[in-house]
């Protein structure tokens, strides 16, 4: 069960960042081109995106979790592990910060591809685990 947990966890995560890291790419996409701003727009496209990708990662994490960690028995545990995996999506997202600064809209790129190849790995752990148990 632990295996199960684990792997759960990772892919949950990991799918949270692609999403997260996803959005922000769409975000420095559309603020390209735009003069800096002393005061944040929180009118336009970009803020919407900014908000709803990152409430969309943490939703999927948690969804993911919970929905995966099915023959956990107990609502209480599956829940616990669907917050988890959701408030450490949101940790885990600060990532981008430096791929961002360090190599620009190509470093947010890399990261969603590197979550991607995370995602495969363990889901086909969570894949196999099934087939063992299930």
């Amino acid at each position: 069960m632990v295996g199960l947990v684990v792997s759960t966890l990772g892919l949950a995560i990991l799918l949270g960042v692609a999403i997260i890291g996803a959005s922000l790419w769409v975000v420095v996409t559309l603020q390209a081109g735009q003069p800096p701003s002393d005061v944040p727009d929180t009118s336009g496209p970009a803020f919407t995106v900014l908000v709803g990708g990152t409430f969309l990662g943490a939703a999927t994490a948690a969804g993911v979790a919970w929905s995966l960690l099915q023959p956990i028995g107990s609502a209480y545990r599956r829940g616990s592990f669907a917050m988890v995996s959701a408030f450490a999506t949101l940790v885990a997202m600060l990532l981008a910060m430096p791929a961002h600064r360090l190599l620009g809209p190509p470093g947010l790129v890399g990261l969603v591809v590197l979550c991607a190849v995370g995602c495969a790995f363990f889901g086909r752990q969570v894949a196999r685990w099934g087939r063992r148990h299930g």
